[in-house]
């Protein structure tokens, strides 16, 4: 760990690839939508959020191929965690009003990691995360900036705030999970051989 949150924390992306990964996520917003309904009670009805399940982007050549995916192997590499991986990675946009509520991605006997990557919007309040022991979690809100990666224990508690601006807010959410998490990847691994286009799954980090 880096600190008491985060087991990477570095800006990944340029300018020209904050706006590359905005503008295919707007541009895209209704089509992935269509392709399930949002059963997400976390974030409001018909979120990109609740479109997690039906699509990834690392898939795309825009934001997968092209920027993504050569970074998150390095990555991965540089936290030791040994392939294969299983990786989901998804969109977040809230506009006015909208937030999403307190969650974690894991619990404590899973071994995975899980990541946020800030592209655009408000940077305050910033994302909420909770440190300190289950019982007695204290909140602490991290500015946002733009193309930050932060990659955190899966099980750790975090939210945004609902948007009080006009600025849409852009995030992606990112989880890997490595063979050595022995019984969540065999879970995951059952569902990617159902569900191939949801999970990505590297066998190498070359």
């Amino acid at each position: 760990m880096i600190n008491d949150l985060f087991y990477y924390s570095k800006k990944i992306l340029s300018d020209f690839e904050i706006n590359e990964i905005k503008n295919y996520i707007l541009e895209n917003e209704n089509n992935i939508k269509s392709l399930g309904k949002d059963n997400y009670t976390g974030t409001s009805e018909n979120s990109l959020t609740g479109a997690h399940a039906f699509f990834n982007y690392l898939h795309t050549k825009t934001i997968g191929d092209d920027i993504l995916l050569p970074k998150l192997k390095k990555i991965i590499k540089e936290l030791n965690a040994e392939p294969p991986v299983i990786i989901q990675c998804w969109a977040n946009i809230f506009r006015n009003g909208e937030g999403i509520a307190v969650h974690r991605h894991g619990n404590m006997r899973q071994k995975f990691l899980s990541g946020n990557l800030f592209i655009s919007g408000n940077t305050k309040p910033g994302t909420t995360y909770y440190t300190g022991p289950d019982h007695c979690p204290k909140p602490v809100d991290i500015k946002n900036v733009p193309g930050v990666l932060n990659i955190f224990p899966s099980h750790n508690m975090h939210g945004v705030k609902e948007n009080a601006t006009e600025e849409t807010r852009i995030s992606m959410a990112i989880d890997i999970i490595p063979y050595t998490d022995e019984n969540h990847y065999k879970k995951i691994d059952m569902i990617y051989q159902k569900q191939p286009r949801r999970y990505m799954k590297l066998y190498n980090l070359d």
